[in-house]
């Protein structure tokens, strides 16, 4: 290749070079907002960062509803019924649900806050004859899984251990693993395993015994068969209407009424 082609081609290399320089040239931030490039030098005014998460300022957003249910299919037909209301007034979100020998129904999941973090665990509880109770929630801490002997004694799985139910009052035990516990019958034993099967104990009238972790069984969290009535907890969600983000603005309005 001839010295005037070599050349040529490193001239293109540099003139590359230091068009990547020139485009990627660092900058920090000047007073005001604006930006200042490597020399100190004012350049055009820029947007100061915005947390790209959040939803921009005149952004359409949409409200919605979401409402637990149980759905109860037998001999006399289909129907359906609501889970009592929240009272945070936020909704629900149903996530296993377990049926005592009498009928009598113990559903878990969650309270929506409408607040950030962790939802609030419930437990919801039907007797034989339909009445609804709320009997136990937990602030912070979702509940995932339900199961039980009897309608006097009740296990369910949340972050970082087990509740118990004796028939009496509610009980939580902390276990051997940070994260969710499920829990389930196995032949005459409930049991309680850590999610990523590091741990497992078996529960039996209060007392909680450490044992081989166990195969889960394919099994449906949100239904529950007791004498050829099948039992179904569920959520629906509705649209409440569109809503304009207007955050930007009303905050700009109130760092406007603080210095004025």
């Amino acid at each position: 290749m001839s010295t005037s082609v070599w050349i040529a081609l490193l001239c293109i290399a540099v003139s590359g070079w230091v068009l990547v320089r020139v485009l990627a040239k660092p900058r920090r931030m000047a007073r005001g907002g604006r930006s200042a490039g490597v020399y100190g030098r004012d350049e055009v005014d820029e947007p100061e960062d915005v947390d790209e998460r959040r939803p921009a300022a005149g952004m359409i957003g949409m409200d919605m509803s979401t409402r637990g249910f149980l759905k109860i299919v037998g001999p006399e037909g289909s129907r359906e019924e609501p889970l009592p209301d929240s009272p945070l007034g936020e909704g629900e979100f149903p996530m296993g649900v377990w049926v005592a020998p009498d009928h009598t129904l113990f559903a878990v999941g969650k309270q929506y806050t409408g607040q950030p973090g962790s939802d609030d665990g419930v437990v919801w509880r039907r007797d034989a004859s339909g009445r609804w109770s709320t009997p136990h929630r937990v602030r912070g801490r979702v509940f995932g899984s339900i199961a039980g002997r009897s309608q006097g004694e009740v296990v369910i799985g949340t972050i970082g251990g087990i509740v118990i139910f004796d028939g009496g009052a509610w009980r939580e035990v902390s276990l051997p693993y940070a994260l969710m516990w499920k829990v389930w019958r196995d032949g005459d034993e409930l049991m309680a395993q850590a999610w990523d099967g590091s741990a497992a104990f078996t529960v039996r009238g209060g007392a909680v015994t450490a044992c081989e972790p166990r195969e889960e069984p394919d099994r449906d969290h949100y239904a529950h068969t007791q004498d050829g009535v099948r039992y179904m907890v569920f959520d629906r969600s509705e649209e409440l209407g569109e809503r304009l983000e207007l955050r930007d603005e009303m905050a700009l309005a109130g760092r406007a009424s603080r210095i004025g």
